[in-house]
């Protein structure tokens, strides 16, 4: 792209089309601010004043509004020729990179809660066991007392639940 320092869109190349669905002849004119999404327009607006302040090559990342309305995230590098007067912009759709990353975190997410799943679930069986041993001793010396062997039974069940539940995590 080449924009004004206003904002208006001089020179459009081809390849908007594939990325944003509008042919270079319908931006032609136009001003970016109509494209960018809304909570992005600042940040934009930002990097141009720096661009025409000295700071000659800029990279930032903002979100435009494709034709269709969905949301596409254009990686920016903008330099700004005060000869001319003139923003020139190299953009590159970010989108479809910045959703495989998300699925990468979100795949990461879980694999860190199924690590520590898996640790717990091994320190929490080795208590069942220690429990489910006890309980097993306790029944023995208690054999002759019914109340007392039926609540070594209980414990000894519930132990064992604890762990059928513990491997199926």
């Amino acid at each position: 792209l080449v924009v004004s320092r206003h904002g208006e869109f001089v020179q459009v190349s081809p390849s908007v089309e594939t990325i944003l669905g509008y042919a270079p002849s319908e931006l032609l004119g136009r001003v970016g601010v109509e494209f960018v999404v809304r909570d992005d327009l600042e940040k934009v607006r930002a990097e141009m004043r720096l661009a025409r302040r000295g700071h000659v090559v800029r990279n930032f990342e903002c979100r435009y509004v494709h034709k269709d309305g969905h949301i596409v995230v254009l990686h920016w590098t903008g330099r700004w020729s005060e000869e001319v007067q003139l923003h020139f912009f190299i953009g590159r759709d970010m989108t479809e990179r910045l959703a495989i990353e998300d699925v990468l975190r979100q795949a990461q997410k879980m694999e860190a809660v199924g690590q520590l799943t898996g640790g717990v679930a091994h320190d929490f069986n080795n208590l069942l066991t220690v429990v489910l041993g006890a309980a097993e001793v306790l029944a023995a010396h208690v054999k002759d007392k019914p109340q007392s062997k039926k609540l070594a039974d209980m414990i000894a069940s519930a132990a064992t639940r604890g762990a059928a539940l513990t491997r199926s995590l």
